[in-house]
């Protein structure tokens, strides 16, 4: 039978999982521009924009991470679906933006 137990139970897990999903879009975010920053200057490129990052710096630049474009898309198709994946894609972002 439900009862207002399992809605405050539901309610509390609801809440959870918005603040979770919200924090690790927002981090990514950060992240992402952060990280596109990074490569523009170690290859002393102008930033395009926002639109055109992606593409900018797989044909301008000479230093990229590796897997970089797959990385990316693993990154954005988990953003908002899958936030557990979305955190392990940015640790491995991380760790090969380090290696550079």
């Amino acid at each position: 039978m439900f009862n207002i137990a399992h809605l405050e139970a539901g309610s509390k897990k609801f809440l959870y999982n918005f603040f979770r999903n919200y924090f690790v879009n927002s981090f990514a975010t950060v992240f992402k521009e952060t990280y596109f920053d990074i490569i523009f200057a170690m290859n002393r490129l102008i930033h395009p924009g926002e639109k055109r990052m992606v593409q900018y710096a797989k044909e301008q630049a000479e230093i990229l991470p590796a897997d970089f474009e797959e990385n990316l898309d693993r990154l954005f198709q988990s953003m908002f679906t899958d936030s557990e994946k979305a955190v392990q894609t940015i640790g491995k972002m991380r760790a090969e933006l380090k290696r550079l």
